[in-house]
């Protein structure tokens, strides 16, 4: 296992980052120095100044034991990126381990994507070939983030710049999924927290919006699981959000139900008559013996009885969410939840792919299981391309596409839409290009200038974020009123 030293920059978590991708781990981490374990292969890895008439460029270059040096020319503010691929690439030859995603190691794939779309004069084989050759991504991955990029661009291209999203968080479930490490709470171990939960958010944006005075395109309300709340708890945070949230007419809303088991008539009119026009209901899995597997307590029978009651109070834009790669589930499993889905018909449906995230009950795992986890696995990988490929023949195509760390096979979260129905607000937001402003424990909000993102995020810690709700909605509107 290979030593990274890195000379004349100020990086070492790039090649930490690699190191961790291939070998699971990084250890012995230093200024210029990073090691997966000691060892007689070293990478080195340079930056070099070019002079003072060339001053927006630069040149990265990496040597291996063993291997042909790398050498590249790039603009000043993508030499981080420059740095990654390059390691990558040495590191990928080392092990004869192939990502999917190749060295696109970041959460926005798509944005590389697209760049490389212009940089490749708008031809999608020259792009395709690019991606593969230079970023080093599967082809059937390239195919998948083109398509996607360029559906992205096209939600993007009909927003105006100063177009503002707004995100409202309850961070409460029925329970813990075994994979989750969100800050969501038992919502009955923490009974005496809901109510004043939701009545904190409504104070928050009563308060930001007192001063802020700008029309919101999408208003999203997710967690956890909002559903969770009592009715009379719930039907006062949707009341405050469409009292305070300055919507613009046909603005996209959304509610994110989530657990089929928090779904009721009642919960279901309430949503109805906030005005919301878009809900999320997420098995996660048609299986039941995977459902007990990952601790969530419903059953595949719920979320079609949850599915019926939404198209009976009449919604007429139903997404649902699948996670490939759970505990014990085979990639047939998958595909035949994915049948039942598309039996039902929802307007989109979201694929994602099991993330081992820090503090979740899986993470528990050993260290070297988590490793394996996390790299190429074929059958994974086949099962996720013939979703795709089954959702496109029944008319729904990528629109948003994601990544995490630690996640199953080095794969992806993809959004899938009928033709007219893509969530304006997950590309919005996911793009890192348009203003958020983020209500809620844990929620953070972000300004956008240019290339600049401010962020101000609110404490995750209940008891904090209610003491010090005035102070946190100040900064919110001292960040927008810059």
């Amino acid at each position: 296992m290979p030593v990274i030293n890195t000379y004349g920059y100020n990086y070492i978590e790039g090649a930490a980052e690699m190191l961790r991708l291939f070998y699971g781990y990084a250890n012995q981490v230093s200024e210029n120095r990073a090691e997966a374990n000691s060892d007689t292969i070293i990478i080195n890895s340079r930056v070099i100044e070019l002079n003072d008439a060339q001053a927006d460029k630069i040149i990265v270059e990496t040597d291996c034991t063993g291997l042909n040096s790398v050498r590249t020319e790039v603009k000043r503010e993508k030499f981080r990126r420059e740095i990654k691929r390059q390691l990558y690439c040495q590191l990928e030859l080392l092990t004869d381990i192939h990502f999917p995603w190749g060295s696109l190691t970041g959460v926005r794939p798509t944005q590389i994507i697209f760049e490389s779309f212009v940089l490749c004069e708008y031809d999608n084989s020259k792009t395709i070939d690019y991606l593969t050759d230079y970023w080093r991504l599967s082809p059937a991955k390239a195919e998948l983030g083109l398509i996607t990029a360029i559906a992205e661009q096209g939600i993007m291209s009909k927003l105006d710049k100063n177009d503002l999203f707004v995100y409202a968080g309850v961070p409460f479930c029925p329970g813990r999924c075994s994979y989750c490490s969100f800050i969501s709470r038992d919502a009955f171990r923490q009974a005496d927290w809901l109510e004043p939960y939701a009545d904190t958010v409504v104070l928050e944006a009563k308060l930001v919006f007192e001063q802020i005075k700008r029309p919101v395109s999408a208003l999203y309300l997710g967690g956890g699981t909002p559903t969770s709340l009592p009715d009379g708890a719930f039907a006062r945070l949707l009341e405050g959000l469409v009292r305070y949230v300055p919507l613009k007419q046909g603005a996209e809303w959304t509610v994110e139900a989530g657990r089929p088991d928090t779904i009721s008539k009642t919960k279901l009119d309430l949503i109805r008559q906030a005005g919301a026009n878009r809900i999320c209901i997420n098995p996660q899995t048609m299986n039941d013996e995977t459902l007990r597997r990952i601790r969530r307590n419903h059953t595949a029978a719920q979320t079609v009885e949850a599915y019926e009651m939404a198209r009976e109070a009449g919604f007429s834009h139903i997404n649902m969410d699948l996670i490939a790669g759970l505990p014990g589930e085979s990639p047939e499993q998958l595909l035949r939840s994915l049948n039942e889905l598309l039996m039902l018909g929802p307007e989109s449906i979201t694929i994602h792919t099991l993330a081992l995230k820090r503090s979740s009950h899986l993470q528990e795992q050993s260290q070297e299981a988590v490793r394996l986890l996390h790299l190429p696995q074929a059958e994974l990988s086949a099962a996720i391309a013939e979703a795709g490929s089954r959702l496109r023949e029944n008319d729904f195509y990528p629109y948003y596409l994601y990544r995490q760390k630690e996640v199953a096979g080095g794969l992806e979260n993809t959004g899938f839409a009928r033709p007219g129905q893509a969530c304006v607000y997950n590309v919005a937001m996911m793009s890192d290009r348009f203003d958020v402003i983020g209500l809620g424990s844990g929620a953070i909000s972000k300004r956008v200038d240019g290339t600049r993102v401010r962020r101000s995020p609110n404490s995750k810690d209940l008891l904090n974020y209610q003491q010090r709700i005035e102070e946190l909605a100040r900064r919110k509107i001292d960040l927008f009123n810059l």
